[in-house]
């Protein structure tokens, strides 16, 4: 009797929908995602459009997206064989698809072209399709280094730990959309050659693509002597050697032209370089210096971006009113606060943005002439260096 209450009871909740069971086939996996469409007629599109694919994007969540609406009745399209149909938000789910990889097509009649992506099914798993690259165009790569007290030497950079925070926290908008991989190193963890193999695990990462982007900024110090003996632009690392010898010191040193041979085989778009130090604009200069040959190539052969917080000659300041570095502050603020129409900003947008707003500090509290500083900036590609989308 009592085992006849229990099976009861079981089918009771089990029908009652109180309870769901998700069950597999043997060596399957299901698939499911969200696609939405841009608000656009289709006749609308011009060649300059290009292809419709630029519209569509694929989720895992649901999402309410400015301008966008669900794909209902899209024929969905496994290489498996398999088939369905997205409901009125745009939502589908294929069950039991046989574990592997697989392509997934998108067709609608109001589609010029299929849309065609890649996902792997996962033996009694769900997978989530995604597709975001037509319109953020890529992930952003970020490694920001803020080194405050060196490890050899009382002479430290005042709120560099802050200036990596500050910039971080800026990166990080509401918005699940938008592709972006962070890395923060400060105080001991950015000895030189744990900022060497970051630069080099990203750079040789085979995940990136011909769209995706690279940021590397630094606030931390530099060195006068290495400026005034070798005329090498550099940056100093956490562990670099304070020595009696300024050889010994050089060799601690991170080069531009180091920089420029550990980002040498990075795959993307758009490479760029943003420091906050004294000195800073003579990174940008149309050379890149090699310590062991003493040779010098073009930097702008290689597409690279830079942005500055100071011109050659000039050191960087610090603001007791903003409780940070000047430049990082208003470098921040514009990472925060500005919009565009197309959700990107590029570096040269930001950097209009940044002498702006410093222009604006410098008057308001009165500063003198010789107590300014004027960041310097290099772009290669022609204002289209993308620095964040959002």
């Amino acid at each position: 009797m009592k085992y006849r209450i229990l099976i009861l009871l079981l089918n009771i909740v089990f029908f009652s929908g109180c309870v769901q069971f998700e069950s597999y086939a043997p060596n399957s996996g299901h698939l499911e995602g969200y696609v939405y469409v841009r608000e656009i007629s289709p006749m609308s599109i011009t060649d300059e459009t290009d292809e419709m694919e630029y519209e569509i994007i694929i989720t895992a969540e649901p999402q309410n997206l400015s301008g966008y609406r669900g794909l209902s009745k899209a024929d969905i399209i496994v290489s498996s064989g398999h088939q369905t149909t997205t409901g009125n938000s745009g939502y589908f789910r294929v069950r039991n698809i046989p574990q592997g990889n697989v392509t997934v097509r998108v067709d609608h009649k109001d589609l010029r072209y299929e849309i065609s992506q890649d996902a792997l099914i996962i033996a009694g798993e769900t997978t989530s399709l995604t597709r975001y690259d037509g319109l953020f165009g890529g992930v952003g790569y970020y490694l920001i280094i803020g080194i405050e007290n060196y490890e050899n030497t009382p002479y430290n950079w005042l709120g560099a730990e802050k200036d990596a925070r500050l910039i971080a926290d800026a990166l990080v908008r509401e918005n699940s959309l938008a592709r972006r991989e962070l890395t923060v190193l400060v105080d001991g963890q950015a000895t030189k050659k744990s900022i060497r193999d970051e630069i080099t695990r990203i750079a040789t990462d085979n995940r990136v693509g011909p769209d995706d982007y690279f940021v590397i900024y630094f606030s931390g110090r530099t060195d006068t002597d290495i400026y005034e003996l070798d005329f090498i632009d550099h940056i100093l690392p956490w562990d670099a050697l304070y020595a009696a010898n300024p050889d010994k010191l050089l060799e601690s040193a991170i080069t531009d032209g180091e920089l420029e041979k550990w980002v040498r085989p990075f795959k993307g778009k758009d490479v760029t370089l943003i420091l906050e130090t004294n000195y800073s604009g003579s990174f940008i200069d149309g050379f890149v210096s090699q310590v062991s040959s003493l040779a010098f190539r073009e930097y702008k052969e290689y597409g690279y971006t830079v942005m500055t917080a100071t011109q050659q000659y000039e050191e960087a300041g610090y603001s007791n009113s903003l409780q940070q570095s000047i430049f990082t502050y208003y470098l921040a603020d514009g990472l925060r606060k500005m919009t565009t129409p197309s959700g990107i900003i590029t570096a040269e947008e930001l950097y209009d943005y940044v002498i702006t707003e410093m222009t604006i500090h410098f008057n308001k509290y009165n500063y003198q002439q010789h107590e300014r500083q004027l960041p310097a900036f290099q772009d290669n590609l022609n204002g289209a260096t993308v620095i964040y989308r959002y």
